[in-house]
């Protein structure tokens, strides 16, 4: 009888540690499964994001090649300002490891950056920033010394307007006038002073209309200045 009780307890005892087991081995194939799962959901997640993130990377590239394509033109060259060749610059140092064509627009434009500003890439490392940052400097020299040369061409402009003047300002109207005013304040001095505002109009008058209104010699009446000590000037 005693047998048989003890019999029966293993029996269970047995059981007991079967179904434990079993349901250690349910938890660990859960375990598995779940670890699994999770790491094919991790490498399709990754494989998502990588398939996205190259998208994005190949219409940046389409873009940058939009971009730059103007690069090679002459008119590029010669009309675009500092602000716009820095920012070429940026896109295509920024893409050159990733696509040829990009790679090869870098090259021109540092080409040009040489030759119209006198920078040398290499000497700044070849940081964009910095780059931009030269670039806004030389324009500023630039803008400096055509304002200078600007103001000096002015000056110059003036300078013969002034000579002009002051050749001229001797024949005004008013200076003859008061030299007549001079000259008619005596009565016998009228006939020489009607003579010496017509010979001074005809003198300041362009040589073409000097010839056309030119009369005889013999038609104008010679008075006898010198005889008479006249000076022409203004009386004290």
């Amino acid at each position: 009888m005693a047998e048989l009780q003890a019999d029966g307890v293993l029996e269970e005892a047995e059981g007991n540690i079967c179904q434990q087991l079993m349901a250690a081995a349910q938890l660990a194939r859960s375990a598995v499964q779940a670890r699994q799962d999770a790491a094919q959901w991790a490498t399709r997640r990754d494989l998502e994001e990588a398939r996205q993130l190259q998208a994005q990377l190949d219409a940046q590239k389409v873009a940058a090649r939009a971009e730059l394509a103007p690069v090679d033109e002459s008119s590029w060259r010669d009309q675009t300002q500092v602000r716009a060749v820095a920012r070429a610059y940026e896109t295509a140092v920024t893409f050159r490891d990733e696509d040829q064509a990009t790679g090869d627009a870098e090259s021109r434009i540092r080409q040009d950056l040489r030759d119209r500003y006198d920078v040398e890439v290499l000497e700044t490392g070849a940081d964009p920033v910095v780059v931009r940052a030269t670039l806004a400097d030389r324009a500023t020299e630039r803008a400096d010394r055509d304002e200078r040369h600007a103001q000096a061409r002015d000056d110059q402009d003036r300078a013969a307007d002034i000579g002009d003047d002051a050749e001229l300002s001797w024949d005004s109207a008013d200076w003859r006038e008061l030299h007549v005013a001079g000259i008619e304040a005596a009565s016998d001095r009228a006939t020489a002073a009607t003579a010496w505002k017509q010979d001074d109009v005809d003198q300041a008058r362009p040589p073409r209309d000097a010839v056309k209104g030119a009369r005889p010699n013999s038609s104008r009446p010679k008075t006898p200045m010198a005889a008479s000590g006249l000076q022409i000037g203004l009386e004290r």
